[in-house]
């Protein structure tokens, strides 16, 4: 038997069932289409999984003879004003946290130099004053260093930040 022969077998027990080729190609033409466009499909995705858990509230509330479209517009009132909520209690704390870090890094560095200048008073002969510059100098320049990229990550992540702004704007609108 030739490779051609088995491989035409092969294709013949496996494919011929239309409909289990038919399966296979809608499967990978979804899987291609999440691949290649799931950065423009992902409102979509997040509405239809928002939806679906909502859906579950409104289901509740219709078995207990609430109207529908009374049902479907509270829930939806109540998804808008849980996550302005969070929003509004969440970014707040937040920004306080991070410029608390902000502010706090130049004490925690004079904090961790005094530190290490006691431990080299403690221990003389294990720790030399040159090896101190040279730790304190390259934590100052770490710092220095990671100041920049936040900056410039904050900078960048600025695209990021209008995507969840739209975000937040369109998956309501896809949940209706």
């Amino acid at each position: 038997m030739t490779v051609r022969a088995i491989f035409r077998k092969w294709i013949d027990r496996y494919f011929s069932d239309e409909e289990a080729v038919i399966l296979l190609v809608i499967l990978l033409m979804g899987f291609a289409a999440v691949i290649f466009l799931g950065g423009m499909l992902a409102p979509f995705f997040t509405a239809l999984v928002i939806a679906f858990l909502l859906q579950g509230l409104i289901n509740i509330l219709t078995r207990r003879h609430v109207p529908e479209m009374i049902a479907v517009a509270s829930v939806f009132l109540l998804f808008i004003g849980v996550m302005l909520a969070l929003g509004f209690l969440l970014m707040p704390l937040l920004w306080n946290q991070l410029v608390n870090l902000v502010q706090e890094t130049p004490r925690m560095l004079t904090s961790a130099q005094q530190w290490i200048v006691e431990l080299q008073s403690h221990y003389p002969t294990l720790i030399e004053p040159d090896a101190i510059q040279n730790w304190v100098s390259s934590i100052t320049k770490e710092f220095s260093v990671y100041g920049q990229r936040a900056v410039s990550f904050s900078l960048a992540s600025l695209g990021n930040v209008i995507g969840i702004i739209i975000y937040l704007v369109l998956v309501p609108i896809l949940i209706l």
